[in-house]
């Protein structure tokens, strides 16, 4: 079986789904363990990523068994290609270590204009409409619903 980034991002997010539904508990404090409390939506998150993992590495395996390239020993991931997807991720990280210190509204705006120069996105409309989701999503979380934001 070749081992292909499918297989790879499949079984490393069936463990990290797998870990993520057993730390809920622990990490989410729930008044009542009836009806839906504070670790529904965690749990409903983690186990939807869990079945789409599981999804991935079943059709990946059974398209490489129906190509008959089943072979134990290949190791079949391009480093090249990956490498922006790194990238991303640490755009990701780097969103989220700001966001306590420039806040979440501006840390939204650059994280959202940064991403879409990563993605090679030149049209103007594209940028504008983002910076306004930012302000509505945090006028929105802030104001109306309350919620203390970064």
């Amino acid at each position: 079986m070749k081992m292909t980034s499918n297989i790879l991002g499949g079984l490393l997010f069936v463990g990290i789904s797998l870990f993520i539904l057993l730390v809920i508990p622990d990490q989410v404090q729930a008044s009542s363990q009836v009806g839906i409390n504070a670790q529904s939506f965690p749990r409903w998150i983690a186990t939807l990523m869990l079945v789409c993992s599981v999804f991935l590495l079943v059709n990946e395996v059974r398209l490489q068994r129906k190509n008959g390239s089943i072979n134990i020993s290949a190791f079949n991931v391009d480093f090249k290609k990956e490498i922006r997807a790194v990238l991303f991720i640490v755009l990701i990280v780097a969103y989220a270590l700001a966001t306590p210190f420039i806040g979440f509204l501006f840390a939204s705006m650059a994280f959202s204009a940064l991403a879409l120069l990563f993605f090679n996105i030149t049209n103007i409309k594209f940028y504008i409409f983002l910076m306004v989701c930012c302000v509505v999503v945090h006028y929105v979380f802030k104001f109306l619903l309350l919620v203390q934001l970064p």
